[in-house]
């Protein structure tokens, strides 16, 4: 059995003469799955400019300072808070290394790592923008000591507020403390 996946445009009388070439007994079996418009998809560069949505001046309320990039999110496709939470996904689990972990605990007594509170610092980098972003996943040293919990519930919060349901997707990284294994080496 193999599986092979196309977008329906991609199918023509080329790919099905080739098809009955290479597999002359087979049976086929169709699986279509929709996807949302090109428009309503969420890209990295889309991502990025929800965050820089973000109120900064609200300070101390994550929400308030989120609500900006919420408001955006839930105007978009209800797949679109699934993309985010993708993207999102990725930013704090290449931050998982022992390497930013180090400047984290050297401001905490007996340089213990709280798993919780190294994951809202690493939030934190990603709710200060791409360019913080890139500098702190390249100098690890610069690691900060300020956590944003918050930013984990960004995408359910639109998806809640655009369709009433909660958001049920798995997101494609783990981002908890100690998942990225070759990070911590």
């Amino acid at each position: 059995m193999q599986t092979i996946h196309l977008r329906l445009q991609e199918l023509g009388p080329d790919f099905i003469r080739n098809l009955k070439q290479q597999y002359k007994s087979a049976d086929l079996q169709m699986l279509i799955t929709e996807r949302p418009s090109a428009a309503d998809d969420l890209d990295e560069d889309g991502f990025w400019q929800l965050i820089a949505r973000f109120d900064w001046k609200k300070t101390g309320n994550d929400n308030a300072v989120m609500e900006p990039a919420i408001a955006a999110l839930s105007q978009l496709s209800a797949a679109a808070s699934g993309n985010f939470l993708d993207i999102l996904s990725e930013k704090p689990w290449r931050l998982d290394t022992e390497n930013h972990a180090r400047p984290f605990t050297e401001h905490h007594p007996q340089n213990r790592l709280s798993v919780d509170d190294f994951l809202y610092v690493r939030c934190s980098v990603v709710a200060n923008g791409r360019d913080v972003y890139t500098d702190i996943l390249q100098h690890p040293e610069k690691m900060p000591d300020l956590t944003f919990s918050g930013l984990l519930n960004l995408a359910h919060m639109a998806h809640k507020r655009k369709t009433g349901k909660d958001l049920k997707h798995l997101p494609t990284y783990n981002y908890e403390t100690y998942s990225n294994e070759n990070g911590w080496i």
